[in-house]
């Protein structure tokens, strides 16, 4: 049986969820119902297991979070015993005192989450050599080696939130381990709300090329509100190499959305991806939104200044021989100054330092 769509010969992407409908669709199919990427789907086979498993981290961590408060306040019942100063000299030993059980408090805060640090690490190594040698066994080599790596990106994002919780903590003079942080990179700044709306046809496309200033991966974009002639619109958005629209994008989605129910944030829709997009420092990208039927857009305007994250392209490329597109795309739009994305969501490491 081939994987490929009939109609438009190429790969299947996303599931139906109507109970009564469930067919496999390509990222240029048309379809009423709500839809599911593959990818995601599979995933979800294993969600439930690593929440339980982050469920016990969770207990076990807070039990000995609970046990650090105990040896902390105990060693602040301490200070209830000094006496209080009434000479210079008293008080200088009343501070010398006091200047020591703080470098002890830090020297065991430090401690302790090195420990647990240690501890996440190598519980999370086990699991998922457990689960590698389950899939193993119970499944074809071909499709384990296909499995393997949508597990350990599942594993790794709630490892991210675990660390996100525990080490998003500054001590000065010590050596802080590194975290994840999110960030909201404004692209467009000004909300246009006119009469004259953005209109994209069927078959037309709008790109955003960017460049990362560092290494980073993109996890969402503010996608702005509709003028709806429908209560539901169906749009896709999909990451790609340099300019090649042609080329299998290295992430692509595909939803209907309920206008009357989903949530508006700052004039926008908030788009999560299901999985986050890395990118290189340095590199071209970019970020298109396909429309499948007539779409009426409000639209954003006037570039944000520079930011240290993702440099925009600072050109206007509407049908651009640059930006390669297939025979199904009519018409290219590319504007640094109005349109879609004024804002894209991000995620980097922190790197080391000392505070």
């Amino acid at each position: 049986m081939s994987f490929n769509c009939q109609k438009h010969n190429q790969e299947y992407t996303q599931y139906c969820q109507d109970p009564k409908c469930k067919q496999l669709l390509c990222f240029n199919c048309d379809h009423a119902h709500q839809s599911i990427s593959i990818q995601q789907l599979m995933g979800n086979q294993i969600i439930d297991d690593i929440k339980n498993k982050f469920q016990t981290f969770r207990d076990n961590l807070i039990k000995k979070l609970d046990s650090m408060e105990v040896e902390l306040d105990l060693k602040l019942n301490g200070l209830s015993k000094f006496k209080i100063p009434t000479t210079q000299e008293e008080l200088e030993q009343v501070l010398q005192q006091r200047l020591l059980i703080r470098n002890n408090l830090i020297s065991l805060m430090v401690t302790k989450l090195k420990l647990l640090s240690e501890a996440l690490t190598m519980q999370q190594t086990t699991q998922n050599s457990e689960k590698q040698k389950q899939v193993q066994i119970c499944e074809p080599e071909k499709k384990s080696k296909n499995e393997i790596p949508q597990k350990e990106s599942v594993i790794k994002s709630r490892k991210s939130m675990i660390n996100d919780q525990v080490f998003n903590i500054r001590l000065k003079g010590e050596s802080v381990p590194k975290i994840e942080e999110t960030v909201e990179v404004r692209r467009l700044k000004e909300f246009y709300k006119g009469p004259e709306p953005w209109i994209f046809l069927d078959r037309e496309v709008y790109v955003t090329i960017f460049k990362p200033l560092r290494a980073l991966q993109i996890i969402g974009i503010y996608q702005p509100t509709l003028i709806s002639g429908s209560s539901r619109k169906t749009l896709g958005w999909a990451v790609h190499k340099k300019r090649n629209l042609l080329k299998k994008p290295i992430y692509m989605d595909k939803r209907t959305l309920n206008l009357h129910k989903e949530p508006v944030i700052d004039n926008c829709y908030r788009i999560m991806f299901h999985e986050p997009v890395s990118v290189e420092k340095g590199r071209e990208y970019s970020l298109v939104l396909y429309a499948y039927q007539e779409m009426r857009s409000n639209y954003f305007s006037v570039p944000a200044p520079a930011n240290e994250y993702l440099q925009f392209l600072n050109e206007d490329l509407h049908d651009d021989k640059t930006i390669i597109k297939s025979k199904e795309i009519d018409r290219v739009y590319s504007s640094y100054r109005s349109g879609m994305f004024p804002t894209v969501i991000i995620r980097f490491q922190q790197e080391e330092e000392k505070v």
